[in-house]
């Protein structure tokens, strides 16, 4: 890519007419304010092929990179980052960090059990720690096809590993430091997601509603 400003979306999603202009002026909005910024994300919302199933945790929905669509979200809150498929971030930072682990993300051939996604998290955060922040652009949004084959327990339990390996991978590549604690609450939202997820496979139906799983679990989450 030859521009100052790289713009990343997936083969499965549908931009608006203005996507491009949108993230363009929110990079520059913030240069007139003389605001260091990151990477900038904007809302992803899905176009669903079937209903959303009712089991599946609110928490964990940009696990099918539906994100940032709360009505009036106008930046980034917690342990959120911006999703591969609606960021942007100028070329020069993102060389500075040394551009994408090539090693994690979507790899022809290899199994979806040996897949580490977070390559853009990863990228984000090494950009943070030099002191340009990830923003949010809430006008900058994109639609993500949800199709119907990826709505199963199946997919939800692969999905959650995937995640699981990602969050490990880029804690170890990013080291100690200040924007190491960023994974703390992205690992604590996964953690809730698997308690969703083990209501669902012991019988969400047959267990109250505020069963809160094994014991042991609840350790597992504080420790995280």
């Amino acid at each position: 890519a030859r521009g100052d400003l790289l713009i990343f979306t997936d083969d499965d999603v549908v931009v608006s007419r203005s996507w491009i202009s949108e993230h363009v002026a929110c990079h520059r909005s913030f240069q007139r304010r003389g605001v260091p910024v990151g990477v900038i994300g904007g809302p992803i919302r899905g176009i669903w092929e079937v209903p959303r199933p009712l089991w599946w945790p609110d928490e964990f929905l940009y696990a099918v990179t539906e994100f940032g669509i709360e009505p009036g979200r106008t930046e980034l809150e917690g342990g959120d980052l911006p999703l591969g498929a609606n960021y942007s971030c100028s070329k020069a930072l993102i060389e500075r960090v040394g551009g994408f682990d090539s090693r994690m993300g979507g790899i022809v051939g290899r199994s979806a059990l040996f897949t580490i996604p977070g390559e853009e998290t990863l990228v984000a955060l090494r950009i943070g720690a030099q002191g340009f922040e990830p923003r949010f652009c809430p006008a900058a949004e994109v639609n993500h096809w949800m199709p119907e084959e990826r709505l199963t327990t199946r997919y939800f339990a692969v999905r959650l590993f995937q995640q699981g390996a990602g969050d490990l991978v880029t804690a170890l590549r990013l080291g100690n430091g200040k924007w190491g604690t960023l994974c703390r609450p992205i690992a604590k939202r996964l953690a809730r997601s698997i308690k969703a997820f083990l209501r669902l496979t012991v019988g969400a139906g047959i267990r109250p509603s505020n069963w809160k799983g094994p014991a042991w679990f609840g350790e597992f989450g504080h420790l995280l």
